[in-house]
């Protein structure tokens, strides 16, 4: 087969690289602290007052953006919001997390034994999947642990190498239980409450003074630079397929998705009738497509691409003849199933279809059914990188009104790369590897290698930009078209229902 990459490609590819600026800057890291679980002794309200404790001592460090966990409701929805406040191990936070646009997670537990609490807070990287730092103190009495959460999360901050308290941070001994704590800096206190409070115990509460805290320095590195990286759910294919009748690669991770899409396709054809030597075909397709993709829960997703309208033009020179037609187009329905997922690994399943639902002329009197089974396979070798693969098994089926069926049987493997090391801004390099399994007189097993090349962008949470540009680089269908490239723009909007 000849291999070979005309003008045309080479143009766009550089078209796609010149679109989209290097990077977005961001003066805050994004922080979330999700709701403090209990294991044993105290109430969940008593819990939630901790957390916007927590939350307050974080936004006074100057350093994060912090989202609460009623942000977090308000942005997931309620149901989702449950599934990540309920989370805790990292792995867990790190998935949702993502889906936040966060690049930090806190979260943490409170337990009573008496009158003695222990609290255990810890500081997660979205990134990593890893916690950063982790901060456990033993306190006598409610008012005590009051006055201790302030200090609690200084030193957790401190560990993790940053914000305004990170060179002096309270550094204390964990008192035993009857032992003296701070109820104040330095201060005498004592605190006496009965019942009635948020905080109420079964009786009346004492708290006496603790001399002054040791204090220690944490110092950063030598030279140590901190890298602001961006929150990554999965990142995935283009989740396009150039080869008629194949639903196309697949992110093996469920992500809800609706958006609009903008497909160009142009395609030339030397000599195309034996009948009139010399004549040369240029066909311009323009296809508006829309995108609807539910994800249930962590495991399952649902949805359809619908081409609203595929618009097509050709051009016979010499002579200039030309015609144009405007068509509804394909419905492609498909279910998908996660069947293992893991911080670096994914693998699902996946059943879509296309439907007799084009009304171009081609399809006048024959009807296009196809079925395609598929595994989707990704890989995360370093936090801003996927690499990612699709294995499909394509029956196309033509019904004529008249005449009988003909099937067809496909191989359309799809490879690609994925990465965003910037925030907010990252791309893909997908191929796609089409194989004929039944080829018939006059065409061949290798019908075609496609390669799509493109970015996407993240300007806002919640909201995706993608483009690209593909063409056929190899195979039976490049040695045909004298010209063949395409363009696709994409905007999407990815939120969190269930």
């Amino acid at each position: 087969m000849i291999f070979r990459i005309r003008f045309q490609k080479l143009f766009v590819i550089a078209l796609v690289l010149g679109l989209v600026p290097a990077s977005f800057a961001a003066d805050k890291e994004k922080l979330a602290v999700t709701r403090l679980t209990a294991k044993g002794g105290i109430s969940q309200d008593q819990l939630d007052v901790l957390a916007d404790m927590v939350a307050t001592e974080l936004r006074k460090t100057g350093r994060y953006e912090v989202i609460s966990k009623e942000d977090i409701e308000s942005m997931l929805g309620l149901e989702k919001s449950k599934e990540f406040l309920g989370c805790d191990d990292a792995s867990c936070m790190a998935e949702i997390g993502g889906a936040l646009g966060v690049d930090l997670v806190v979260s943490g537990n409170v337990a009573k034994f008496g009158h003695v609490f222990a609290v255990n807070l810890k500081l997660i990287n979205i990134k990593k999947a890893k916690v950063i730092s982790s901060v456990f103190r033993k306190v006598n009495g409610e008012q005590a642990l009051l006055d201790d959460m302030g200090g609690a999360v200084k030193e957790m901050v401190a560990q993790a190498g940053g914000g305004k308290d990170a060179k002096e941070v309270v550094s204390k001994k964990e008192p035993e239980p009857g032992q003296k704590t701070k109820a104040g800096a330095g201060q005498a206190a004592k605190a006496e409450k009965t019942g009635g409070g948020k905080f109420a115990g079964a009786g009346t509460i004492k708290v006496r003074p603790q001399g002054k805290a040791k204090e220690q320095a944490v110092p950063r590195k030598s030279g140590e630079k901190e890298k602001e990286r961006v929150p990554l759910y999965w990142l995935g294919p283009l989740e396009f397929s150039i080869l008629q009748g194949s639903i196309g690669p697949m992110s093996p991770v469920p992500e809800s998705r609706f958006g609009l899409g903008i497909r160009y396709l142009n395609l030339a054809v030397d000599n195309f009738d034996p009948a009139a030597p010399g004549a040369d075909l240029e066909s311009e397709t323009v296809t508006l497509e829309a995108i609807a993709r539910v994800a249930i829960g962590r495991h399952f997703e649902v949805g359809a691409q619908v081409d609203l309208l595929n618009h097509v033009s050709n051009t016979i020179s010499p002579g200039g003849l030309s015609n144009s037609s405007s068509d509804f187009g394909f419905i492609s329905p498909y279910v998908k199933g996660t069947l293992f997922r893991r911080k670096k690994l994914a693998l699902a399943a996946s059943l879509g279809m296309l439907l007799p639902t084009n009304t171009a002329r081609e399809f006048k009197n024959v009807s296009l059914v196809v079925i395609e089974p598929a595994l989707h396979f990704m890989y995360r070798p370093v936090y801003f990188l996927d690499l990612h693969m699709s294995l499909p098994f394509t029956s196309l089926i033509f019904i004529p009104d008249n005449g009988s069926t003909r099937k067809e049987y496909h191989l359309p493997m799809a490879f690609g790369v994925s990465t965003m090391p910037w925030k907010y801004i990252g791309g893909f390099l997908d191929m796609q590897v089409d194989l004929d399994l039944n080829p018939d007189n006059g065409t061949d097993t290798f019908q075609q290698l496609n390669l799509l090349l493109g970015v996407r962008s993240r300007p806002i949470h919640l909201l995706y930009l993608e483009f690209a540009a593909y063409s056929i680089l190899a195979g039976q269908l490049n040695d045909y078209y004298s010209s063949d490239y395409g363009i696709i723009l994409r905007l999407l909007f990815t939120p969190n229902l269930f």
